[in-house]
């Protein structure tokens, strides 16, 4: 049984090696414009950051523009917006705050991943700003963006960040499903949890 599980890792893991060489192979055999939209339609893989960067284009802007079309599936606009903690430069973080600010964009789901990428992108030397928008989103009316908040408060390397999950997770207001986030956030910061985000890891 134990062969058997270990022959399923091993080409599970090749399977995923062929699938990201395929990618790449795909990616370099396109037009600029082309290879960057293949990368926002593949599920679950993140191409080469040199790769994207390297593109004879205006990666950022392609990605921006792919973030606010409203005609593109959700899925290529999330990605679109994912991308961009491969440019973590003042042009991207400010596409991302004032998309985290927007009222009136037209798929609820970018202001709140828009926080997270915040987090993931700048969090690891987190300045006022980018303290302040998690904790305004900790007590937002809508529960989807706290549970957001919770989320990317695991890529906040602050004090302030571990003393707001601990009082998520000690508080009997807390949700269910909210202070379940909160503890596995909190398991990162205490050095339980290790693993890098699949779909923002650059």
């Amino acid at each position: 049984m134990v062969g058997n599980m270990n022959t399923f890792f091993v080409v599970s893991r090749l399977s995923v090696l062929s699938a990201l060489c395929l990618l790449t192979a795909s990616l370099h055999a396109q037009e600029p414009q082309e290879q960057l939209d293949q990368a926002l339609r593949v599920v679950d893989m993140v191409p080469d950051v040199s790769i994207v960067r390297s593109l004879p284009i205006d990666s950022q802007s392609v990605l921006m523009a792919a973030v606010m079309d409203a005609s593109r599936p959700r899925y290529e606009r999330q990605r679109a917006l994912s991308f961009l903690s491969m440019f973590p430069d003042a042009r991207s973080r400010s596409f991302v705050e004032g998309l985290l600010q927007d009222q009136n964009i037209d798929d609820p789901t970018l202001p709140r991943l828009a926080l997270y990428t915040l987090a993931y992108t700048w969090g690891r030397q987190p300045d006022e700003a980018l303290l302040a928008a998690v904790a305004n989103a900790l007590h937002s009316p809508d529960e989807a963006m706290q549970q957001e908040a919770a989320r990317a408060l695991r890529w906040v390397a602050s004090p302030l960040a571990v003393q707001a999950l601990e009082s998520l997770v000690a508080s009997e207001r807390t949700s269910a499903v909210l202070r379940a986030i909160a503890e596995r956030s909190l398991q990162r910061h205490v050095g339980v949890e290790t693993t890098a985000d699949p779909v923002l890891s650059p």
